[in-house]
């Protein structure tokens, strides 16, 4: 079925034969995703291996990353480090409970999983000025940007009203933000 959700025309499966058509047959086809605006502001540009159309780039960003993080041998080199990260974790628990203060698992785990993926990804963890707690704030904000409605997505002549929702200045905060902390 084929809705067109303002200008972005969405195709919709409700059968796995055709699932497994798109999937196998038409994956070239059906590989682009359409540029989101969030994740153009968020993501370089949407030149990330996540967000970016299929293309030569997107290829060989792929490729890296599937080279670089994700093979059997990179895995298994970063034990070390999930040991480490998981050990802080339980110890921060620990102490919280024996000091009778309340826990945000959420929160902390999080962090573990952005300490591990920044610790494999550019060696070593992200901090603000405040600890974790700002990477943390940064990147749940990020994942919430990413799934906002943006008008400019469906409409794009009221796009100014992304502007009046604030959205436009939270995702430029949250961008500026997380390259602070990066670099």
């Amino acid at each position: 079925m084929l809705l067109h959700l303002g200008n972005s025309p969405t195709v919709v499966v409700s059968s796995m034969e055709i699932a497994k058509e798109l999937v196998k047959t038409n994956d070239i086809v059906f590989a682009s995703r359409p540029q989101m605006n969030t994740a153009h502001d968020l993501c370089y540009g949407g030149n990330d291996v996540a967000f970016s159309r299929y293309c030569e780039y997107w290829r060989q960003a792929k490729k890296i990353c599937v080279v670089e993080l994700l093979s059997l041998k990179r895995v298994k080199s970063f034990q070390f480090l999930r040991d480490e990260e998981v050990k802080i974790l339980v110890e921060e628990i620990s102490s919280s409970c024996k000091n009778g203060d309340s826990v945000n698992l959420g929160e902390m785990l999080l962090t573990l999983s952005f300490n591990i993926i920044s610790g494999a990804v550019i060696g070593r963890k992200i901090k603000g000025k405040d600890g974790d707690k700002s990477f943390a704030k940064f990147a749940r904000r990020a994942m919430e940007l990413i799934g906002a409605f943006c008008m400019k997505d469906y409409f794009p002549s009221l796009g100014w009203m992304d502007v009046l929702t604030g959205l436009v200045a939270k995702l430029k905060e949250t961008s500026q933000g997380l390259d602070t902390l990066i670099k």
